[in-house]
């Protein structure tokens, strides 16, 4: 699916569903981010920038980077590869996400949240983990709602 239909799709609760997991219905992905998405003051489907990508054990970790204002610079990247490569992979396996839904992007930081750190909320910069057993992230869902920065990482077999 292109981009722009995927995001056409993201217009219905039922198109919500399709790009979730099956089994993350249960949770109330689709209907609790198309709520979200129809409240966001600012809403879109942004490429992702890959910055890593690790196999442990049976799982994948892919840390990307997105911009939800204009594109990221070829040093603006270059900067969060360095600074991924620095981390070690225990605490990429730590920070990773399996998201359900258009999730909170952390604004309390702590020593928990290395990656997070990494994004430049105000420039429109975030950076963010995500896994699943073989699937690679193209795209994020994003969203702002009432100052709350939300995201969700669009597995490759939805974005062509």
């Amino acid at each position: 699916m292109h981009t722009q239909a995927l995001w056409t799709t993201s217009d219905s609760v039922e198109g919500w569903k399709r790009i979730n997991k099956s089994f993350l219905s249960v949770f109330g992905g689709g209907k609790k981010s198309h709520n979200v998405r129809e409240k966001a003051e600012v809403k879109g489907l942004f490429e992702n920038h890959e910055l890593r990508s690790d196999e442990h054990e049976s799982f994948h970790y892919c840390t990307v980077a997105l911009r939800t204002k204009g594109e990221v610079s070829a040093d603006k990247l270059a900067d969060l590869k360095a600074a991924d490569c620095s981390l070690d992979l225990g605490m990429i396996c730590y920070e990773s996400g399996s998201y359900t839904g258009l999730s909170d992007v952390p604004t309390e930081l702590n020593e928990d949240h290395s990656i997070v750190r990494m994004s430049e909320p105000d420039e429109g910069v975030f950076v963010m983990c995500a896994t699943d057993d073989k699937l690679e992230f193209p795209a994020t869902a994003y969203a702002s709602v009432d100052g709350q920065h939300k995201v969700f990482p669009i597995a490759s077999q939805f974005v062509s």
